[in-house]
């Protein structure tokens, strides 16, 4: 099976293009936003808390990776260097 570590990563990683998906379509409240991993991460957790985020599953998750209510979900505060950049809609993508 997958490493705790490797598992932790493909988790956040669908985590990470779920917020995608929802900031394209204008589905995230302003309070989600950061410009490194984990405070990104952490305020789309925080705004999800309402719908339990410590077992919210992205809709395409892979059984491998999801993760039950009886796994503890916790971010890596270790990593969380990297900036990300938001990408405005072109009009070529419309």
């Amino acid at each position: 099976g997958l490493s705790g570590y490797l598992r932790q990563e493909f988790r956040e990683l669908e985590i990470l293009d779920d917020i995608t998906k929802h900031r394209y379509y204008n589905q995230l409240p302003v309070k989600v936003c950061g410009s490194f991993r984990f405070p990104l991460l952490k305020s789309f957790r925080d705004w999800k808390k309402k719908a339990d985020a410590n077992i919210y599953n992205p809709p395409n998750i892979h059984n491998a990776i999801a993760w039950i209510k009886q796994e503890d979900f916790q971010l890596d505060e270790e990593n969380n260097t990297a900036l990300w950049k938001y990408l405005s809609k072109s009009k070529q993508d419309k």
